[in-house]
């Protein structure tokens, strides 16, 4: 399947950058200013990768390290993906998808050219957000309410007193005070 519609007409240009030397408190600022969620960091014209609002928030603030003294070249994503200007949108949509990626930086040969984003490419293409669904792994699922699984009530297969709230071990369904003995 294809859209028909390139990374190029759907990017970004002129993407916001920022020297490897940056502090993440500078890239966060920058950030905040132009209102996105990732740099490009470059030096010169070199790519060295890309920092994200997770990246700032994980392996800088959330590690306990400061972000005034902490580099955006410690905390880039090692391999940077990048795609062409000329592939499709569906393309570059399963690239993030398989990388795990929102973020992707459009270049021709070792120039950029601009970001296109998993937001770029839903505006254009709404539905091309299956794609991505077919790999979204929820995180901490048991703190979903759809996802926990409902208490079961009836007879404690050990004790055989009713409960209304069994647990399921190892295929017993048994209530908390015998899993609690058996625990001891």
């Amino acid at each position: 399947m294809e859209t028909g519609i390139q990374v190029a007409e759907a990017m970004t240009e002129n993407p916001i950058y920022v020297e490897p030397d940056t502090s993440v408190a500078e890239c966060a600022k920058a950030m905040k200013e132009k209102n996105v969620g990732s740099l490009i960091v470059k030096s010169g014209e070199d790519l060295e990768g890309r920092i994200t609002e997770r990246d700032i928030v994980i392996k800088s603030v959330g590690a306990g390290a400061s972000p005034k003294t902490v580099k955006a070249k410690d905390v880039i994503v090692g391999h940077l993906v990048t795609v062409k200007p000329e592939v499709d949108l569906v393309e570059a949509m399963a690239l993030m998808r398989d990388h795990d990626i929102r973020h992707v930086p459009v270049v021709q040969g070792n120039k950029l050219l601009g970001l296109i984003t998993l937001k770029d490419i839903v505006k254009i293409e709404p539905h091309l957000f299956e794609l991505l669904v077919e790999k979204i792994d929820l995180r901490e699922e048991a703190r979903k309410p759809v996802n926990r699984p409902k208490p079961k009530e009836g007879v404690c297969n050990h004790c055989g007193e009713y409960c209304d709230t069994l647990l399921d071990i190892s295929g017993q369904l048994v209530c908390n005070i015998c899993r609690e003995e058996e625990m001891e």
